[in-house]
Formats: C-alpha cells, sequence, structure tokens
C-alpha cells in the first residue's frame, strides 16, 4: 500500500503498476528455472507439451488470479511518493531504451539485408512461388520475393503486409528443397510470427 505522505490517503492508481510488476516478476522467474531444462524436456516430450510449459504461467494467472482480492503482503517497505515516482521514471527510461535499441538494431538489420537485394524473375521460381502461395491460401496476397547477397539462409523481415519480403540467398536449390523453403517462410508470414516476436521484444522491455 502507498499513501501520499501529505494526505495520508491511499493512492489507488498504482495498484495496476504494482500487480504488472508482480505477474511479470513471478513469469520471469519460472522462466529463469524453465529455460535451462528446456533441451532436456526436448529430448523426452513433444514439441506440443514443451510449448505448453511455455504457456502455463499465462493459463494459471487467467484462470486462478484473483483480481479482486489483494494478498496479504509478506513485507512492507514504505517510500514516499516523490521515490515512487523516481522508481517509475527510472523504469520508464529503462524500458524505452531497451524497446528502442530493439527496434534499431531490427531496423539496421532490415536496411543492410534488402540493401544489394533484387528482385527475383526467374519464371520457374516464381511460379513455385505462386502455388505454395494457392497452396496456403495465400494467393491474393502480394508478397515480395527477392535475393540478397546479405544472408546465407532463407528468411522473412517485415511487421506489416506491405513491408513483408522473403529473403533467398545466391545458392541453388532443387525444387523440392526450394519448394520447402518457400513453404516453410510462407507459415511465418501466416502465422504472423513477426507480430510474435515484436510481443516478445516488448515483454522483454517490461
Amino acid at each position: 500500500l502507498v499513501t501520499d505522505s501529505i494526505t495520508e490517503k491511499p493512492l489507488d492508481y498504482f495498484s495496476f503498476f504494482s500487480g504488472c510488476i508482480a505477474i511479470f516478476l513471478h513469469i520471469g522467474i519460472y522462466y529463469i528455472v524453465l529455460t535451462p531444462l528446456l533441451p532436456a524436456f526436448r529430448r523426452r516430450f513433444s514439441a506440443r507439451t514443451c510449448a505448453m510449459l511455455g504457456l502455463l504461467p499465462n493459463y494459471l494467472y487467467l484462470t486462478m488470479f484473483d483480481f479482486m482480492a489483494a494478498p496479504t503482503p509478506l513485507l512492507v517497505i514504505p517510500i514516499s511518493l516523490a521515490i515512487l515516482r523516481t522508481l517509475i521514471v527510472i523504469w520508464a527510461i529503462g524500458f524505452a531504451a531497451v524497446l528502442g535499441w530493439h527496434l534499431i538494431s531490427h531496423l539496421r538489420f532490415r536496411r543492410q539485408l534488402l540493401r544489394e537485394a533484387t528482385e527475383i524473375t526467374d519464371p520457374t521460381t516464381l511460379e513455385l512461388w505462386q502455388k505454395e502461395l494457392e497452396f496456403a491460401g495465400l494467393k491474393k496476397k502480394k508478397y515480395r520475393l527477392v535475393r540478397s547477397p546479405a544472408t546465407q539462409t532463407p528468411l522473412s523481415i517485415g511487421f506489416f503486409q506491405r513491408s513483408i519480403r522473403v529473403v533467398l540467398p545466391h545458392r541453388c536449390y532443387t525444387p523440392e528443397d526450394l519448394a520447402l523453403i518457400l513453404r516453410h517462410e510462407i507459415i511465418h508470414i501466416g502465422r504472423e510470427d513477426s507480430v510474435t516476436k515484436f510481443f516478445l521484444v516488448f515483454c522483454t522491455a517490461m
């Protein structure tokens, strides 16, 4: 409970902020324990089971946490409103710095990747590309397929639909390999994995 040193009245508008800190702290401790154990779990359990382990704390908070009842604190540290505001400012600066660093790093990587990229015009590759798009139900989407010397492995990049690029390295692939590569990248696009990655970066910054 935080009180103003002047009015001695509870400041309820900090409850949401403190609740977020508690949730991120608990989930963070869970992942610190889970992460080093995942390699062993992947050898013994299925990928779906391991994915469920990652979702477990979120599920527990949504289904078992009573948001209407305030838990009894184990330790109460009284601090002034001025100190609390200073801590919030420090946290906000750290949040903006981490999020900004990730965004700038991504934009620099994208610029380097696409600076010398060229549009793929090979009819065989484009025909295979369209076939895979239709197979995935994305035939009306106009994603761009390019080739870049700045990568050694195929990848997709872009957050918005118009900015998405599927980038291939300067390598020769068999039609079977190329079909699997394109299908793999189309699955990333269809699942909107770029949005998921941005959300994870946002959580990291938080």
